[in-house]
């Protein structure tokens, strides 16, 4: 896996858990990947102003959450999510995800966030090197997606979008949790 992580490791980011290295079966990496997922989302009491963070209610046909297995594959051909396939370089970065909304919970200087028209919030360290989108749902905020964006191209325009949506006042800290999505 290539990563261009220089200025993510200056922003002091978790590190990234790829599978080269990893000692264990597959089917154990996979089984790390989902407890760090649980840890976060079921344990971690992460509140993004004045509402919690929590998963997608739906599981998959093996007992996990839908969302894991969302967050740690791809998109295929038929643009499924029967047909997703595992990701390595979205596994990898999967501890980050976390760190950038732990990093949002305290209103860390190293985090940025802009609402979209579509109705959902987006997280990135300030380096761009990763986008998560969340969406307000009765009184919570959940993780929609998560990708990692190491590609030049990708990065810029993601600031350049970010950047418009402040510019327009778009993005604000309102007090008392109010609606962002709106």
């Amino acid at each position: 896996m290539t990563t261009s992580t220089s200025v993510s490791d200056d922003l002091g980011l978790a590190p990234l858990f790829p599978l080269a290295g990893f000692e264990g079966s597959l089917g154990d990496y996979v089984d790390d990947l989902y407890r760090q997922y649980h840890d976060v989302v079921y344990d971690a009491g992460i509140q993004l102003w004045g509402m919690p963070l929590v998963a997608r209610g739906k599981k998959a046909a093996d007992g996990r959450d839908l969302l894991f297995w969302h967050l740690i594959t791809s998109s295929t051909t038929e643009k499924t999510e029967e047909t997703r396939r595992l990701a390595p370089k979205r596994c990898a970065y999967l501890p980050r995800v976390w760190d950038v909304l732990e990093r949002l919970a305290r209103d860390d200087i190293r985090v940025c966030w802009w609402r979209e028209p579509r109705a959902h919030i987006c997280v990135a360290p300030v380096d761009f090197s990763l986008i998560v989108e969340l969406r307000r749902v009765r009184g919570t905020y959940e993780v929609w997606t998560a990708f990692p964006t190491d590609k030049p191209r990708k990065r810029r325009r993601t600031f350049e979008r970010a950047a418009s949506r402040w510019a327009v006042s778009r993005c604000f800290h309102p007090p008392g949790g109010a609606d962002l999505t709106r």
